[in-house]
């Protein structure tokens, strides 16, 4: 027979026997999804069953009520209440209930993490019983296989712990370690937090049989450790011819990457531990050749070797850029930046019109918007200017960059991100400097498009390598 009403189990909870109250307990728990408006008005007789100590249910009373207050919408209250149903509230339940208080709690548990790991005034003990839950949810992540969301949710709760045994856990340690890395850099805002697991990420690397040093040393970039870059250098070089080559490629990477502020220490470090052998005097002169084209004015310039590890979107320059090609960017008057909504530059006669405009005005670099060109490339225009651009499958919004003669000598990357974003990165006398252009959306645009654009806008911004010169 099906049951009409709550009222009757309701009654038994008055009663002066517990062994009646628990069957009225476990009968309620049953039907509370249906029925809750009716036990709802007697919540009060639930929370006094699960204060009362000497109440051997009092979990379950707990439980009941924290299902009372998520069908009214009160979901702190539902929280409070399910932290105390212990065993009764099962993290593993797919239930829309338990994933609900299962997400609320990882937000609180988040906040206070956050609180307590940057000193706030609103910092305090997180209750174990929170971290409890945190915790066995973790765990069912991880015996799952779920490592990427473990990572995460690691992250975003400031668990180096779980971060560090769900990369160790995954069976794929090198390609769970280039996630962690790819996430902390386009997500981590905060400072301290992102050296800290930079490096755990660095100790991890180095705890490989194989390390990957390319990431490695990235790692070390953003640290601002040139003492170890140096370190893992000099072992290299000390080493097969392999790893002679893995060291060269590195020196590569940190002329395209690091300061150099940063590559000099490097140098000076190796020169005043390495033995001087043919194989750390090439890689020397690899990281040094742009330092000497500074000091020995009457050198031809020579060219710096390339090597270009990503194909996908970003088009490197072999002919890098020489020393006399760079710009002059201590001269305010040598470097003149502009930006223009141009509408459009598919019409015939619009591109010859920029570069005319460029050479009228004087402009060095142009960020252009609007410019309705589809994919992305590059183009000679006028009669020595460039034009490179980002745009969609379709022929609306559309980001571009338009460069005199010398500016595009000191081009040294460009990246298509978006019909909205594009990055290019230039070097000049004293290091490298990035350009963003960001064709934000109006403000009548709906929020999913404003908050993309600036997430985008945020891990490009991560990614330009310290001290940031934009």
């Amino acid at each position: 027979m099906k049951l009409t009403s709550a009222g009757g189990l309701i009654a038994l909870l008055d009663e002066p026997v517990n062994d009646l109250k628990e069957v009225a307990l476990h009968k309620i728990n049953q039907v509370i999804d249906e029925f809750w408006p009716e036990v709802a008005e007697s919540v009060v007789k639930i929370e006094i069953l699960h204060e009362d100590d000497t109440f051997a249910q009092r979990e379950l009373a707990a439980l009941i009520a924290s299902k009372i207050y998520y069908h009214l919408g009160h979901f702190e209250d539902a929280l409070t209440y399910a932290l105390g149903a212990g065993k009764y509230f099962d993290v593993n339940s797919s239930s829309e209930f338990v994933q609900t208080i299962v997400a609320k709690c990882i937000d609180f548990y988040a906040t206070q993490s956050v609180a307590n790991f940057d000193g706030a005034t609103t910092a305090k003990p997180i209750d174990p019983r929170l971290e409890g839950i945190v915790n066995k949810m973790f765990d069912y992540c991880l015996a799952d296989g779920q490592y990427k969301q473990a990572i995460g949710i690691a992250l975003e709760t400031r668990r180096m712990d779980v971060f560090e045994r769900a990369i160790k856990e995954s069976g794929d340690i090198p390609g769970m370690l280039s996630y962690a890395l790819k996430v902390t850099m386009g997500l981590i805002q905060n400072r301290t937090f992102r050296n800290e697991i930079l490096r755990s990420l660095v100790r991890l690397y180095q705890g490989l049989a194989t390390p990957d040093y390319i990431n490695m040393v990235q790692c070390l970039i953003f640290l601002d450790d040139s003492l170890l870059v140096a370190g893992t250098l000099e072992k290299l070089i000390l080493s097969n011819e392999a790893d002679v080559l893995m060291a060269e490629q590195i020196c590569f990477d940190l002329y395209e990457s690091a300061t150099q502020q940063f590559v000099t220490r490097v140098i000076n470090t190796l020169k005043g531990t390495t033995p001087a052998t043919a194989e750390s005097t090439d890689v020397e002169k690899v990281a040094t050749e742009d330092t000497a084209m500074d000091t020995d004015a009457q050198s031809p310039p020579r060219k710096k070797k390339f090597v270009n590890l990503d194909h996908s979107r970003v088009n490197g320059h072999a002919d890098d850029v020489r020393k006399t090609d760079r710009l002059n960017l201590m001269d305010r008057r040598g470097l003149r930046i502009a930006t223009w909504n141009v509408l459009t530059l598919n019409a015939p006669a619009s591109k010859n019109l920029l570069s005319k405009e460029l050479r009228k005005n004087k402009v060095s670099i142009a960020g252009l918007t609007e410019t309705s060109l589809t994919g992305s490339g590059e183009e000679r225009i006028g009669n020595s200017d460039s034009l490179l651009w980002s745009g969609g499958s379709l022929r609306r919004n559309g980001v571009g960059l338009a460069l005199n003669s010398l500016t595009r000598k000191a081009l040294l990357l460009h990246e298509a991100v978006s019909d909205r974003l594009m990055k290019a990165r230039f070097g000049y006398k004293h290091g490298k400097m990035t350009v963003i252009v960001c064709h934000a959306p109006t403000n009548d645009s709906d929020d999913a498009t404003k908050e993309d654009i600036y997430s985008v806008l945020s891990r490009c911004l991560a990614t330009v390598p310290p001290p940031p010169m934009i």
